[in-house]
């Protein structure tokens, strides 16, 4: 009868692990009233981008050594910090000026009077102003407190941001060693997978991945046998048989133990408890221990009584013992711990995942091996990069516990199993009336499993898709009012603070300030969670008072902080909502579709909540078609150019044009840029769009002069991708040349935005030497947009362009802003006086460009002058009449 039961036990625990799922995802409580005080004082840090020390990435976050200890510094002093980036020597004159505080240099200048702080090794100097006498005091005493605090504090800091991987350099008489032993003998652990086992004779598992980089760095072959009982081990190694066992307890009590010397340490092992999940664990538990393990001496036997430890022959045993009742816990390795308890159908076993203890592992040697081997095998553990050995873990722990568990739930003892079904059916009443009992116990359990969430308790996708029509039957007159919609919401970086807390922990927090708001707002129905844990679904009615949005907002506000534990965190999160239609059969998978769209396009687009119309299905249709037919549409020659002409300010002739694509699409109809653009831009396909339209411009060029006719340059627009591709210079040249066309007749207009992230020296002159390629080549070179971007001056120091176009923007500003005016006239002076061609695009009333012609501007573009138009109205109405 006990095997029946675990043979239904384990139908239904298959069914727990397919449908258990991690913590779901809540919201938090409403922020409380801050207390009125005053605000943090801020130290003003200049820096110089360098990674790995100090820099700014891609999304405005600060990274690097110098940045992390400077933060813990600063809040030792109370302080926040604000960083202002420049050159070395900007930083300098801003901190002499008293713009800035603190300046971090790795070395000390040569000159100049300042004071400085050492902040250690790696890390550099935080020069101050010399006249701040305080401000280093109350530094130095934050640099004192964090050393005093934690002594270690740099040594992680290096650890983290400067690992240190040796190079493999062995002397003669190590090499000479390795070409006269061309192969090493190993003994190492069997039978737990994933860690180390035998299959078929072969060794595999992690530490026989280990081994294979080991062997494959030093060039020899290393083979590999079980483990052997401790006499014969020990007189295979006395007479050669055996090198070194390759995974010993890094202890030298236990290596003075087997006669053998340690390596340093290559692995770290952790253990988990495992326990019986039916069976509640007792104030002095009974802990199974396999003999022979040294870390039963390590842990067990030091923190638990001989009267609480039983002692078993082998770890299956011990398993078999808690399975069993006979004990409470084992510990096991966490690497194996999945596989020993599923693949030996161990179903009431489980395991919190918690680290009790943990223990390194190093090489044991024998000590009658040759000294070299010593020597040889230390300097090949320094030299394996630690990145090497987290993938081989990641790629064991994958697979680890896959095979065989379907089939050791199902068939586990199957001989014991027929026996009892057999003696069922000599016991059949009783025995189908203990059947029944138990499907009635356990058929409320399944509909849990199948339908909600092991963790939180909520109900699962399954049950929301299942239930749905009768809700909204339930809910019908809120339906036809156009009162019932559904959300779909997700919190940003929820997939980092599952990483980063305990999973329980966040759980519990979440799934409390979720009780807490669905108390608060009735309005919310039924709420239900994705496979994932990643998105919550929520069927809502509009309040009273409020409307959609407004209900979305207050739902926001009122999940914004969650206490996980006592620490308060802030969450942002993005909504999709689509309001349920009044009428119609709705098929619940077409909601959810509808909803996560507009989930996504509100995190496409940085927005909170984004609502489903067929406006926004429409625009993602027209995304998904344009992705779809833009290559047809250059093999078709869809993409038009039309040209926009520049003209002379003071003459008010046609000096050149710029050339604008267009898309005359059979499918999609007549296109402006903006309409496509953007999407080219982030899919990458703008690059051969460039190439193509400034196909189409030598093309025009180029028949110009065959003809024998007039033409003026035409400017052809750059996208940012090109500075960073590869081969564009050549492509560029190929181009050109076949065109064979003459010197500046083509234009390219860069905006100054590509170059924005060229801050180091290397970098800036690599956009240099392209620059002076193009310009080799024979074209002109525009800086487009200017003044729109954040590294003007630098482009204008280190890139050698002809002409300077400025943006409409500081035009527009410079009307209704003396400030802005007179920035524009000081960007044109400097334009002027650097030699370049200074171009304002925008013009659109005479105003303008009077105020231009004033100011000593060159020329300009816009509609004042002339609205973008066709190749053949431009070369054979407009330039005539203008030229």
């Amino acid at each position: 009868m006990k095997r029946l039961l675990c043979l239904v036990q384990c139908i239904f625990l298959i069914s727990a692990l397919v449908f258990s799922c991690p913590s779901a995802i809540a919201s938090g409580p409403p922020p409380h009233p801050l207390p009125d005080t005053k605000p943090v004082p801020m130290l003003k840090v200049g820096y110089t981008n360098s990674p790995g020390e100090l820099v700014k990435d891609d999304h405005g976050l600060y990274k690097g050594i110098v940045f992390e200890y400077l933060s813990t510094v600063a809040s030792y002093m109370g302080c926040g910090l604000e960083f202002s980036e420049g050159t070395p020597e900007e930083n300098l004159q801003r901190l002499a000026a008293g713009e800035v505080d603190i300046v971090p240099e790795e070395n000390l200048p040569a000159s100049g009077n300042f004071q400085s702080i050492d902040l250690g090794p790696s890390i550099g100097y935080a020069l101050l102003q010399e006249n701040n006498p305080e401000l280093k005091e109350k530094m130095q005493k934050a640099v004192n407190a964090v050393d005093a605090t934690a002594p270690y504090y740099r040594f992680h800091l290096l650890e983290k941001y400067q690992p240190v991987v040796l190079p493999l350099d062995l002397t003669e008489e190590e090499k000479s060693y390795l070409q006269g032993h061309p192969v090493l003998h190993s003994l190492t652990s069997e039978g737990q997978p994933p860690y180390t086992y035998f299959k078929d004779g072969d060794h595999e598992g992690i530490i026989a991945d280990i081994l294979d980089i080991i062997a494959s760095d030093l060039g020899v072959t290393i083979t590999t046998a079980p483990l052997q009982d401790p006499e014969v081990r020990r007189h295979a190694m006395e007479i050669g048989e055996i090198d070194f066992i390759a995974d010993m307890y890094d202890d030298y009590n236990w290596a003075a133990e087997n006669e053998v010397w340690l390596t340093k340490p290559f692995l770290r092992l952790d253990y988990v408890a495992v326990m019986h999940r039916d069976r509640p664990l007792p104030a002095e538990p009974i802990i199974a221990c396999a003999r022979g393990h040294f870390y039963n001496r390590a842990y067990t036997e030091y923190y638990y009584p001989s009267s609480q430890i039983r002692y078993y022959p082998t770890l299956q045993d011990c398993l078999n013992a808690v399975n069993d009742n006979e004990a409470d816990i084992v510990f096991m390795k966490a690497l194996t711990v999945h596989n020993d308890i599923y693949a030996g159908g161990y179903l009431n076993l489980y395991t919190p995942g918690n680290v009790v203890f943990s223990h390194l592992v190093s090489i044991g040697i024998s000590r009658h091996a040759d000294p070299r081997l010593l020597s040889i095998l230390n300097k090949e553990i320094s030299h394996i990069d630690g990145q090497q050995i987290a993938s081989i873990l990641s790629r064991h722990s994958h697979s680890m516990g896959q095979s065989g568990t379907l089939f050791s739930l199902i068939y586990y003892h199957p001989l014991k199993s027929m026996a009892l079904v057999a003696l069922l059916c000599l016991l059949a009443v009783l025995a189908m009336s203990f059947f029944l009992f138990q499907r009635r116990r356990y058929h409320k359990r399944l509909y849990r499993m199948a339908y909600t969430d092991r963790l939180t308790g909520l109900y699962n996708l399954s049950w929301l898709t299942r239930n749905l029509p009768k809700l909204l039957d339930k809910y019908s007159d809120l339906r036809q009012a156009e009162k019932l919609f559904l959300l779909a919401v997700t919190a940003d970086r929820i997939t980092v603070m599952k990483e980063t807390y305990d999973v329980a922990m966040l759980t519990r927090s979440i799934h409390k300030s979720l009780k807490r708001i669905n108390a608060e707002n009735p309005w919310i129905l039924e709420t239900a969670v994705n496979s994932e844990v990643t998105c919550l679904y929520m069927l809502c009615q509009e309040p009273e008072g409020m409307d959609k949005r407004q209900a979305v907002q207050k739902f926001i506000h009122d999940g914004s902080v969650v206490h996980i534990g006592k620490v308060p965190t802030n969450f942002t999160y993005r909504i999709g909502l689509i309001t349920i239609p009044p009428n119609g059969h709705i098929h619940p998978s077409w909601l959810f579709d509808c909803c996560l769209t507009a989930k996504l396009e509100a995190i496409a687009t940085d927005r909170n909540l984004v609502i489903y119309d067929e406006s926004l299905a429409t625009q993602i249709h027209q995304r998904q078609e344009m992705e779809n037919l833009m290559n047809k549409a250059i093999s078709s020659q869809e993409f038009e150019v039309w040209l926009q002409p520049k003209y002379d300010l003071k003459t008010r002739r046609t000096i050149g044009a710029e050339a604008l694509v267009r898309w005359d699409s059979p499918e999609l109809g007549f296109l402006l840029p903006d309409s496509f653009m953007g999407l080219f831009e982030k899919n990458g396909f703008a690059v051969e769009l460039d190439y193509h339209v400034l196909e189409m411009a030598c093309k025009i060029q180029s028949e110009r002069l065959q003809q024998g006719l007039p033409t003026v340059p035409i400017s052809v627009n750059q996208s940012g991708l090109h500075i960073t591709e590869q081969g564009y210079i050549g492509r560029m040249r190929e181009i050109i040349d076949r065109y064979r066309l003459p010197a500046g007749l083509i234009e390219l207009e860069i905006t100054e935005t590509a170059f924005i992230d060229f801050t180091t020296k290397e970098q800036r002159n690599d956009a240099a030497q392209i620059i002076d390629d193009l310009q080799e080549i024979g074209f002109s070179l525009s800086m487009d947009d200017f003044c729109t971007g954040y590294s003007s001056l630098s482009m204008l120091q280190n890139l050698p362009m002809n002409i300077m176009k400025i943006d409409r923007s500081i035009l527009l500003a410079a009307e209704t802003s003396s400030r802005s005016f007179r920035i524009l006239r000081h960007v044109i002076a400097l334009g002027k006086a650097l030699s370049m061609n200074v171009l304002v695009e925008g013009i659109e009333t005479e105003e303008q460009e009077q105020k231009l012609l004033a100011l000593g501007c060159d020329s300009g573009q816009g509609f004042l002058y002339a609205r973008p138009m066709q190749v053949q109205e431009f070369y054979e109405e407009f330039l005539p009449e203008h030229s």
